[in-house]
């Protein structure tokens, strides 16, 4: 049985058309797994379950101070192969809106140290949208969406943290501040 994990998630809201491109890129270029879920930007990765309870509660102070914000997802970006994790990643990564995300892993961060370290490397907001084996299937993906691809805005709406394996997400919790963190 694989070890219990919790995510923290921001949820963005997107166009129908947006939403249903989404889908299709990743149904193409992502594992099963990844497509069980929403788009999403992943805030903290890999989380002792026995966190959980507080998670929740920072994630519902969280909400309570920070409203609904966009994030425009306007660059593609490959996260090359590394010692840690042999995958090729192709990412969207946001311009404006970025900052506010990152706001929200640090302001987690400083209140649940844990997360600091379930990181690999520095937190970098994105949102996946495809998984591949090797460079050459990774770099073909990007150039073929290149050709289509037009910057996308999605409304951060809610946090939520998950459960993995098996995505069961154990609470969802809008964003209903007046500001940002």
């Amino acid at each position: 049985m694989s070890k219990v994990e919790l995510y923290v998630l921001a949820n963005p809201q997107f166009t129908p058309d947006d939403l249903a491109w989404l889908k299709s890129i990743r149904a193409e270029y992502c594992p099963e797994d990844q497509t069980n879920l929403p788009p999403h930007i992943t805030l903290a990765f890999s989380l002792p379950a026995v966190l959980a309870d507080s998670v929740r509660a920072e994630l519902q102070e969280m909400a309570r101070q920070t409203a609904a914000f966009d994030v425009f997802l306007n660059r593609l970006f490959h996260e090359p192969a590394s010692r840690a994790d042999p995958r090729h990643y192709l990412f969207l990564k946001p311009g404006p809106g970025s900052a506010r995300v990152t706001n929200l892993h640090e302001s987690l961060a400083k209140h649940i140290p844990q997360i600091r370290n379930c990181l690999l490397k520095p937190f970098d907001p994105h949102l996946t949208i495809g998984i591949f084996a090797d460079e050459a299937a990774c770099e073909a993906a990007m150039d073929g969406i290149e050709a289509s691809f037009k910057p996308i805005c999605g409304r951060i709406v809610m946090l939520s943290l998950l459960e993995w394996p098996g995505d069961r997400i154990l609470a969802e919790i809008p964003l209903i501040g007046r500001s940002s963190l």
